[in-house]
């Protein structure tokens, strides 16, 4: 996997505070509203953050020594799931942290043993970080905010499904293979190791913030793909991938399913040999 030359100054230009996420705290205080202490913690968020904030603001908001680890996981919960101006939130989200924190001492001692200072460290942290109702879509979030408030140097990025799509996309796959697949990011530590130190290879050659590279491909939106030849898939500046090649760079940190939710069960991608 790579980053096309071409895309180098797009990567470059790319804002990570341009994602300013709205956040409606009435959804969160009603679902919380017979537990005092996640209560305590949103309106804390709401005190620190307001009604809209960055990702530079969020990883202000983890340097604080002041405010419980457990109330900042909320906060990045609460980032992934509201929605940035004008855009569509995620309804589910209070929900689904109540379901995280629905033991509070599991969840303080899972949220409070991440540790991210190594690769070895955040690897570790991966398998060991179980609970309910949170994917690595969510807690590499919390993985990404909690390193890059620390000032590590490799610090832990965000691994979604969409980040994942747009792994795809750089290697030049268009819309019309995503009209028909879904591509997702594969749960393993092992995947997640891959794809952090693509980002951080990619971005020390880009000479760019690895967050850049990983905001970049989750903007990425597909190009039309012309029809493709036994040479392979066209990449720009001529360079292609051949289907193995493609195959199997990307299979090792996502996974493909049909968009046919009929048949979308059970259907993964496996690397090739």
């Amino acid at each position: 996997m790579k980053i096309p030359e071409q895309q180098y100054d797009s990567v470059k230009a790319t804002d990570v505070d341009d994602h300013k996420t709205e956040c409606k705290y009435k959804y969160w205080t009603e679902e919380f509203s017979g537990n005092r202490a996640l209560l305590d913690a949103v309106r804390t968020v709401e005190s620190r953050l307001g009604q809209s904030f960055t990702r530079s603001q969020m990883v202000d908001f983890y340097k604080s020594e002041k405010i419980p680890i457990v109330t900042k996981f909320i906060a990045a919960m609460m980032w992934g799931h509201e929605a940035r101006a004008g855009s569509r939130r995620d309804s589910r989200g209070p929900w689904k942290v109540s379901k995280m924190l629905a033991d509070m001492g599991t969840a303080t001692r899972v949220i409070g043993n991440v540790q991210v200072d190594t690769p070895e460290s955040i690897a570790r942290s991966y398998n060991e970080f179980k609970l309910d109702r949170c994917g690595p879509n969510f807690f590499t979030k919390h993985f990404y905010f909690f390193g890059k408030a620390r000032g590590i140097e490799k610090y832990p990025l965000i691994f979604d499904d969409r980040v994942a799509g747009g792994i795809l996309k750089a290697q030049g796959i268009g819309v019309d293979v995503l009209e028909v697949v879904r591509p997702s990011a594969q749960r393993s530590a092992e995947a997640y190791m891959r794809y952090f130190e693509f980002v951080h290879r990619e971005a020390a050659k880009i000479e760019c913030q690895p967050d850049q590279v990983e905001y970049y491909l989750f903007n990425l939106q597909p190009q039309p793909l012309a029809s493709t030849s036994p040479e392979g898939f066209p990449l720009p500046g001529g360079y292609r991938f051949s289907e193995q090649e493609l195959h199997r760079s990307f299979c090792r940190v996502a996974q493909i399913s049909t968009r046919d939710s009929t048949q979308a069960q059970g259907r993964t991608c496996h690397s090739a040999r």
